[in-house]
């Protein structure tokens, strides 16, 4: 469902931002910092999406179906770091 999808979405954004916070210190080295880096690029993007979303909101011209819409490529990209960092984050332990 349209929800579950969100709420997926939500769930790997959060652990992608998480992931960040925590590796992109000195102590897991330069190439730890450089991968945090390209990834906090695609945060940023996604912000900018989030407040294009909200602008279309607030005018009333954003429906759940073009909201998914919008949110698929976004949602594929997120679920893709969501893996790499946990596979990163498995691989340290």
């Amino acid at each position: 469902s349209a929800v579950d999808a969100l709420k997926l979405l939500i769930q790997n954004t959060a652990q992608v931002r998480h992931f960040v916070n925590i590796h992109s210190t000195t102590e897991y080295g330069v190439v730890s910092q450089a991968l945090c880096a390209e990834i906090t690029k695609h945060l940023k993007d996604f912000n900018i999406l989030l407040v294009q979303l909200e602008t279309r909101l607030n005018r009333q011209e954003l429906t759940l179906q073009n909201m998914r819409f919008y949110l698929q490529r976004a949602s594929r990209t997120m679920s893709a770091l969501q893996h790499i960092c946990y596979d990163i984050h498995m691989n340290k332990e």
